[in-house]
Formats: structure tokens, C-alpha cells, sequence
């Protein structure tokens, strides 16, 4: 079994973010996600970022010593089971065939350009010569009056 003391806590690998504001002059604001109101500021996003490393083990410290549950870094698996309404999950599949490629691909494309992320460069999965897109003449039709 793994101590889980102060080092232990100290060695995980925890989400810090860090922020500028400027509602009252310039200054940045870290964080470590993971645990609630570990923060700290500095004049600079430097100044900030090297100060987070002391306020959490500051943080670890005094909520290890008052025996209180420490959070660990989330660890992401790439899986998550999402619920939806029926008609969505019907468009999605029909949306998913239309464009020849799974559904779960579909979907994951659709989430990542919802948050950003580059679209991939589509690779081909027809076999064979490649074909050219099928073109809609525009004719015209002259209607005779009766």
C-alpha cells in the first residue's frame, strides 16, 4: 500500500492554470485545479507561476495535519458514456453515414470543433480511382403558354 503523505501528494502531477486581470492594474493569478482556493498571485505570470509551487505545499500540509481528504489529479481514460434524447442520437447517426465515417468518429470531430481543436486532414476510404464530385447542369426550360 502506498503512503499517501506529503511527498506522496507532492510528486502527483496537478493542473495549474494561471490567468491575467486587469481590473485593478495587471496581475496574474495561478492556480491548482484540483484543489479548491490553492492559489496565488504576483505582478507577473513568472512571479505567479513560481509562487504556486509553495502555497501548494502549503495547502497539502495544512490539509494533511487537519486530516482532510486531499484530491488527486484527474486522470482522463479518452471514454465517457453520454446519455441523449433519441431524435439526436438519430441525427447524429444519419449525419455520421452521410459523411462514411462511425458514429463515434463523427461525434468526436463534432467535439472537437466545439472546442477548437484543428480539423484532421480527411483520409480517403473508398478503394479505387478517386471520382469526381457529381455536377448539376443548370438548363433551361422554356414553357409554352396555352
Amino acid at each position: 500500500m502506498i503512503k499517501k503523505d506529503l511527498e506522496y501528494y507532492l510528486s502527483l502531477p496537478y493542473t495549474i492554470t494561471i490567468k491575467r486581470y486587469d481590473d485593478q492594474g495587471t496581475y496574474w493569478i495561478a492556480r491548482v485545479a484540483e484543489l479548491p482556493y490553492c492559489m496565488t498571485h504576483g505582478l507577473t505570470k513568472e512571479e505567479a507561476l513560481n509562487d504556486i509551487e509553495d502555497a501548494k505545499k502549503e495547502w497539502l500540509e495544512s490539509n494533511i495535519d487537519d486530516g482532510f481528504t486531499i484530491p488527486e489529479p484527474t486522470q482522463y481514460t479518452g471514454q465517457y458514456h453520454l446519455r441523449m434524447p433519441i431524435t439526436l442520437h438519430e441525427a447524429l447517426a444519419l449525419k455520421s453515414e452521410a459523411e462514411k465515417v462511425s458514429l463515434n468518429q463523427f461525434m468526436v470531430m463534432a467535439l472537437a470543433r466545439a472546442v477548437g481543436y484543428p480539423e484532421p486532414e480527411k483520409k480517403s476510404t473508398e478503394k479505387g480511382p478517386k471520382r469526381e464530385p457529381l455536377m448539376v447542369k443548370e438548363t433551361k426550360v422554356k414553357y409554352k403558354k396555352k
